[in-house]
């Protein structure tokens, strides 16, 4: 898989390539509130029972990014208080 460069402020294409076709599929980048809001909105999935792969399907983030941000949340946290 093949990333193109950035084409806006809110959309990055990515190529695949699969048996001799590319598809392109267009994502559209979260914006900060979004990004603020899904750890918490995760938080609250995790105290009611969900495991972390339903919580990221849920939010439509991997879990890569699910644990990046929320180390990121809680650094944030820490400093505001602190």
């Amino acid at each position: 898989m093949a990333c193109s460069p950035k084409t806006g402020p809110d959309v990055m294409k990515v190529s695949t390539a699969r048996a001799g076709r590319k598809t392109v599929v267009k994502r559209e980048r979260q914006t900060p509130v979004q990004i603020i809001r899904k750890p918490r909105e995760a938080d609250a999935m995790l105290a009611a029972g969900k495991r972390i792969g339903q919580v990221t399907q849920a939010l439509q983030i991997s879990e890569q990014t699910f644990h990046r941000r929320r180390n990121g949340h809680r650094r944030e946290a820490l400093v505001a208080v602190g």
